[in-house]
């Protein structure tokens, strides 16, 4: 082969090369935008159920008012199917969240979209626990992103909520969420300024530190 052969066949390997790398790098794009409609697609319709399912609560606590019904019975299984719900969301945009790369602005709506969910679900379960007196335990999670203490933290919490069955739900938020206005309300009601922070059935505050699980069981059990 001839140095010019050479020459021409190297520049023809080089070209090749760079259109295959090229072809991956955009084929590898489009497969993670591809990747990343079809997550916000998943969560959104899981919240969108999630609505109605909370329209459908508020519904039943009006018709029970005039049935002569054990109405919080009642209650307390919706409750309980809306934690889990919440829950699901929560661990999908906490999964999809670290992954995705190109629709942030999606999901930072979808992530407000959540936190809202979380507070209207805070309210119902306050309401249940004074109208029926119910030994139901709620506690709002503050957590930082990336956080070892928030992660640990959160462990915790996990393995109470087990532990507990189906009497604690367990709502989290990102402490330096800036997006939703009732999130600081909370965070300035409870003088919250540190991660993680833990508010134990709107009357006892823990933050800057990991509290273990015994501790807050026997604040519960107090």
């Amino acid at each position: 082969m001839t140095q010019e052969l050479k020459r021409k066949y190297q520049k023809h390997m080089l070209i090749t090369s760079m259109i295959i790398t090229v072809a991956i790098f955009f084929a590898g794009m489009l497969f993670g935008i591809g990747l990343d409609k079809y997550r916000i697609k998943e969560v959104t319709n899981i919240l969108n159920q999630n609505e109605l399912d909370m329209q459908s609560y508020i519904t039943e606590q009006m018709f029970f008012e005039n049935l002569d019904t054990n109405e919080c019975e009642l209650i307390k299984t919706s409750i309980i199917s809306l934690t889990k719900t919440i829950s699901n969301i929560g661990r999908k945009l906490e999964l999809y969240g670290s992954k995705t790369t190109f629709e942030n602005s999606e999901f930072d709506y979808l992530k407000r979209k959540y936190f809202i969910s979380e507070i209207r679900l805070y309210n119902h379960i306050t309401s249940y626990r004074k109208d029926c007196g119910a030994n139901y335990d709620v506690l709002l999670y503050f957590y930082k992103i990336d956080d070892e203490l928030s992660i640990r933290q959160g462990y915790i919490l996990d393995d109470l909520f087990l532990e507990r069955n189906n009497d604690m739900t367990t709502l989290s938020f990102d402490i330096e969420y800036k997006e939703e206005p009732l999130l600081d309300i909370i965070k300035q009601k409870y003088n919250i300024t540190q991660s993680p922070a833990i508010i134990i059935n709107g009357d006892k505050t823990f933050q800057g530190k990991i509290i273990n699980k015994y501790e807050i069981k026997e604040y519960l059990n107090n």
